[in-house]
């Protein structure tokens, strides 16, 4: 979902808890507040637990064929950030980004403002960039799996992503002095599902 605001809303909350349980996965932009000191800006509904929560990420286009992982993507300065801290295992929920994708000058259909309806884009930045390419990764994950013959329920789908995802060393905004470890930072969350030739040969 490429949507968000402050606050919680108990419909929508209900809406998503009711589709999760029915084997639904939900997967949201963490939203563009960026850094604000030592709080959360992960946007509702990407900071429910019923959501994995999804930043953006600027790809250094330059280097990313010759250049090492360190060098390939950088967290954007407007992406939701969560807490220091690190969420539990088996407590995805709250403020936390979960994962991240690119999301800066990404090339993407736009409303026409012309009266037919012709085709138009344009280039946009955002984390509502980023979820769509997220839920795209997680299409192919889930499809790929049941090809094979695997039945995946949509938890197992949603903890399969965040294991796959590369932490790559992210660098994240300078402006933060974020909690980070070797596979998690409040930024990029676990990183970024790379689509690797031995998942999606």
């Amino acid at each position: 979902m490429s949507l968000g605001g402050e606050g919680q809303y108990p419909l929508m909350s209900a809406a998503m808890e009711s589709c999760y349980d029915k084997g639904v996965l939900i997967i949201s932009a963490a939203g563009n507040r960026g850094v604000q000191g030592q709080y959360s800006t992960i946007s509702f509904p990407a900071s429910s637990f019923y959501s994995i929560a999804v930043g953006a990420l600027f790809v250094n286009s330059s280097v990313f064929s010759t250049g090492t992982c360190q060098d390939k993507f950088f967290v954007t300065s407007f992406s939701g950030i969560g807490i220091d801290g690190i969420p539990a295992e088996t407590d995805l929920i709250g403020p936390y980004v979960e994962i991240s994708a690119p999301g800066a000058g990404i090339y993407s259909s736009i409303n026409s403002t012309k009266k037919r309806l012709e085709p138009a884009y344009d280039y946009y930045s955002g984390t509502s960039m980023a979820s769509p390419l997220a839920a795209g990764f997680a299409a192919l994950l889930w499809s790929k799996m049941e090809g094979n013959g695997k039945s995946l329920t949509n938890i197992e789908v949603r903890l399969m992503i965040k294991t796959l995802a590369q932490q790559c060393d992210i660098v994240l905004h300078e402006s933060t002095s974020a909690f980070t470890t070797s596979n998690y930072d409040v930024g990029s969350g676990y990183g970024f599902p790379l689509c690797e030739d031995t998942i999606f040969p």
